[in-house]
């Protein structure tokens, strides 16, 4: 695994002050006059070349944001040094190459009346390339996803769920880009191919380089995969480290009780620990509780908590948005 910390290279991928809200609208009965939900509210990061940043919480919204599938209600997100938070279209078309996406639902995802071949090649389309050159890279991308080149002329309702995934990843990859947003890209697939595919992306990585943002909720899956993980609580990042520090020492109270949850192999084990469950409900997002936006949960919360936000805050390879970490 890659160990860069962020004062050791200038990042591929710069975020900061990120924030992304949706209005909310119909009756009153189904909440009009509410303020606007902030689903990704000042989130700072940055990406490096050949790494794998985790995001665990509430972050779809904040992987789309980045490649301007929405578009943010402030910040600026800065791939290798150009703003393209607020470009219009048709400036952002040529940036589009390198930064892409790969989706969690990989049939929801795939073009039903495009054939493989032409799915991966779509992309080679829209720059211009050839008929026969798109043909001809789509065949190698199908060999470097380890699917065969037979697979070419099928739809994709003739594969399986890891077969989709793979032609959606050669789509991603196809165009050599610099950052990659996986989204839940093994949380719709089974377990034994969940761990081809990541194999799959990691040997990818390493021969292209390309950076990985990782969305997901499966812990144990983060810590195999990543190298760096952030984690999030109502649209905030609350604590982010490299994988080693944050799964040996979480110091934010939410890390904590979700590492709590997560079910060891050892059944004395599993019964001598002891969990920690939070109490309450999560606070509407539209209406996110002052200071500590976890404070509402949290068993060291004490006056400050609710009366100043924490600042994310600390080392290089591990800080925390906490008033009393541990």
């Amino acid at each position: 695994m890659n160990e860069l910390l962020p004062s050791q290279t200038v990042p591929l991928l710069s975020v900061r002050g990120l924030v992304k809200e949706f209005a909310v609208r119909g009756s009153a009965l189904l909440g009009a006059g509410l303020p606007a939900v902030q689903a990704v509210s000042d989130v700072s990061l940055d990406l490096f070349a050949n790494e794998t940043l985790g995001v665990v919480g509430e972050s779809g919204d904040a992987g789309r944001c980045l490649v301007r599938l929405l578009e943010p209600t402030a910040g600026e997100i800065r791939l290798r040094g150009t703003d393209i938070a607020k470009l219009s279209p048709s400036s952002m078309r040529p940036l589009r190459r390198h930064i892409q996406i790969v989706f969690q639902d990989p049939y929801g995802s795939l073009h039903p009346r495009m054939r493989a071949a032409d799915i991966i090649g779509e992309p080679l389309r829209l720059l211009g390339v050839s008929a026969a050159e798109r043909r001809a890279q789509a065949i190698e991308w199908l060999r470097q996803v380890r699917l065969s080149p037979d697979y070419a002329d099928r739809y994709a309702h003739e594969l399986s769920g890891g077969q989709r995934q793979r032609l959606g990843i050669a789509r991603a990859l196809v165009l050599k880009p610099d950052v990659v947003i996986l989204d839940e890209p093994v949380s719709a697939l089974d377990v034994s191919i969940q761990a081809g595919v990541l194999s799959l992306l990691k040997d990818l990585q390493a021969e292209t380089g390309v950076a990985f943002m990782f969305i997901a909720h499966n812990l144990a899956v983060v810590r195999n995969f990543s190298d760096r993980v952030a984690v999030m609580y109502l649209g905030k990042i609350v604590e982010v480290a490299t994988r080693e520090r944050l799964y040996s020492e979480p110091r934010h109270p939410y890390t904590m009780a979700l590492f709590s949850a997560v079910p060891v192999p050892s059944p004395q084990q599993e019964r001598a620990r002891q969990r920690i469950v939070l109490q309450g409900d999560p606070p509407n997002p539209s209406r996110p509780p002052s200071g500590c936006r976890f404070h509402t949960r949290c068993w060291k919360a004490q006056n400050i908590c609710a009366s100043v936000e924490p600042k994310l805050e600390g080392q290089p390879s591990h800080s925390v948005a906490c008033h009393f970490p541990g």
